[in-house]
């Protein structure tokens, strides 16, 4: 599968879902299409030649800029502690990352297994809503990205900000993430409902 075709197919699974009314959002369902619509094209899009040495993927913007809007959209106090906990996660990955000598473009199956399953329990063990948890995971990724882009650049010529590779590890993370927090929901949800359900008296 070539890089960043995954995380076209996440993205277009993510507006399915909230097409069908899976997932929630308190914007306007015509912003919340459109933003989508946007994503889904610059993900798609090449990557642009800033300098010779390095260039740019359109679809990193978009994660910049959800990950500017859902920190401020946190109190500061919660932002703060996202932002550690994003950085501690994505400098343990990098330091997993140069101990195991994985490649350093994001392909490795495995690797990309296990930053979907850090960022996905981290931020699930210390979030409190879906905004947290979804501030945690682009803020550790990012983080993560930058580590490796800054030791290995001299390997990554030219050096592509917001590879199709990194983009399909990170729309991965997102959507598994809403997917188990929705899950999770549905199952308190459940249980709450099975608790409700008067015992029968024993005659």
């Amino acid at each position: 599968m070539a890089p960043g075709i995954l995380a076209q197919l996440c993205l277009l699974i993510l507006i399915i879902l909230y097409w069908a009314g899976w997932l929630e959002t308190d914007w306007p369902r015509k912003w919340a299409y459109g933003l989508a619509v946007t994503a889904w094209w610059l993900t798609s899009s090449p990557p642009l030649a800033m300098k010779e040495a390095w260039w740019i993927h359109p679809g990193s913007v978009v994660l910049l800029g959800g990950m500017a809007v859902t920190f401020g959209r946190l109190c500061l106090s919660r932002a703060t502690v996202m932002i550690s906990f994003g950085v501690f996660s994505g400098t343990a990955l990098f330091l997993w990352h140069e101990y195991a000598r994985i490649a350093t473009d994001w392909a490795d199956p495995l690797f990309r297994l296990f930053c979907v399953a850090v960022f996905v329990g981290v931020g699930g063990l210390f979030s409190r809503s879906v905004k947290e948890h979804l501030a945690c995971v682009l803020c550790g990724s990012v983080m993560l990205h930058v580590w490796i882009a800054s030791f290995h650049r001299e390997m990554l010529m030219p050096l592509i900000w917001g590879s199709g590779d990194f983009l399909d590890t990170v729309w991965l993370s997102l959507l598994v993430m809403l997917g188990w927090r929705r899950l999770r929901a549905f199952a308190a949800n459940v249980h709450e409902k099975w608790m409700r359900i008067p015992l029968r008296k024993e005659e």
